[in-house]
């Protein structure tokens, strides 16, 4: 309960700061920092998606030898939908990887723009792969097999299994 209440704390200050940042970028960036307040743009609307779908979820992870299952405590349990909630979890670990590069990227910015030359930077095309959810049947069975003690009809009220 009281990571619930910390979890969501944290992220409720994420999505009232980046908002505020996105106001403040958008109404009182001088014209020489144009630039760099594009990329402090982005990086906001990618925290504050991260931080609105780290919210609808709140996620807990009980391995298996065979899969990832992740118990869904937030408030896209009550949607019954694990498809959404997937897709949320999804954008949530997206957001949380990009955060991290473009936090990288941030502090090689200066750099770049000193150092190199005004040429356009190379694209990069990343593929992904699409992850398989497990239905009612293997889900079960896959929780039976490597966490007995967890009880899937006292639990089914407060978290949904992807």
């Amino acid at each position: 309960m009281l990571t619930h209440l910390t979890h969501d704390f944290f992220y409720g200050w994420s999505l009232a700061l980046n908002t505020l940042l996105i106001a403040l970028i958008v109404t009182k960036t001088p014209s020489y920092l144009r630039s760099y307040s594009i990329v402090l743009l982005y990086l906001s609307i990618v925290e504050l998606s991260t931080a609105t779908s780290s919210l609808l979820i709140f996620r807990r992870v009980m391995s298996t030898p065979t899969y990832v299952i992740n118990a869904v405590c937030g408030s896209c349990r009550h949607w019954r939908s694990p498809r959404l909630c997937f897709s949320l979890y999804s954008m949530n670990v997206a957001g949380l990887v990009h955060y991290a590069i473009m936090i990288a990227f941030c502090s090689c910015y200066r750099y770049y723009v000193l150092a190199s030359s005004r040429g356009e930077p190379h694209k990069i095309r990343v593929p992904y792969a699409l992850v398989p959810l497990l239905d009612g049947k293997e889900l079960e069975k896959a929780m039976n097999e490597s966490h007995p003690e967890y009880d899937l009809a006292t639990h089914r009220e407060k978290e949904m299994l992807l």
